[in-house]
């Protein structure tokens, strides 16, 4: 109940710049938490090798990307950008804290649309004539989807203990 009530209230409160956000988990020590997210990022981030930009004992940065699916004013599917970010995980014992920066937009077809830029701009560099409108708003809408998506999988990763007994 508190996950859901969290992830409403993160709903109402969340943007596309920076999001910061702490997360309470009982008895686990910060060592496990870092161990419990790398295993997570493995397992959800494609080449989270390459992604992973810092890694001790307390931190992991992530850079990384993902490609929402948009559609254009015909109503037409439109894959033709994807964005990317970053992922800071913090931990002390008994508490992570995620923080999502960097939503950018990269164009996958510079050709007909260009890079669309900062999501935390109100209008795509080169404005609204580079890209739609609705297209830059589903753009904000999908990285504010992805980063309580994120949130959720992460947080249930970190509250399972994958050594139990199976």
């Amino acid at each position: 109940m508190k996950i859901l009530f969290l992830l409403l209230s993160l709903m109402i409160f969340i943007d596309v710049n920076a999001q910061q956000n702490t997360f309470n988990v009982d008895s686990i020590k910060s060592t496990e938490i870092i161990k419990r997210a790398r295993i997570w990022l493995a397992e959800n981030i494609s080449d989270s090798n390459e992604a992973i930009e810092l890694f001790d004992e307390n931190t992991i940065i992530v850079n990384s990307s993902f490609s929402p699916e948009v559609k254009n004013s015909f109503g037409v599917k439109n894959n033709s950008g994807m964005i990317t970010f970053s992922l800071k995980i913090e931990a002390k014992d008994n508490k992570y804290r995620t923080t999502f920066s960097n939503f950018y937009h990269k164009s996958l077809n510079k050709k007909d649309i260009p890079d669309g830029g900062s999501l935390e701009d109100e209008k795509p560099d080169g404005g609204m004539f580079s890209m739609q409108n609705k297209m830059w708003k589903q753009y904000q809408a999908k990285s504010q989807e992805f980063v309580i998506d994120i949130e959720k999988s992460l947080h249930d990763a970190i509250l399972i203990n994958k050594n139990e007994d199976w």
